[in-house]
């Protein structure tokens, strides 16, 4: 797995972790982008 991949996963679990749906949803936007 590259390190690049690995640090944008990382990024969208806090994301998630923070439970905002507004950060949630533009993360997931930004994930499958």
């Amino acid at each position: 797995m590259s390190l690049i991949k690995l640090t944008e996963m990382s990024i969208w679990m806090l994301m998630l972790k923070e439970k905002d749906k507004s950060l949630s949803i533009s993360s997931a936007l930004f994930f499958l982008h």
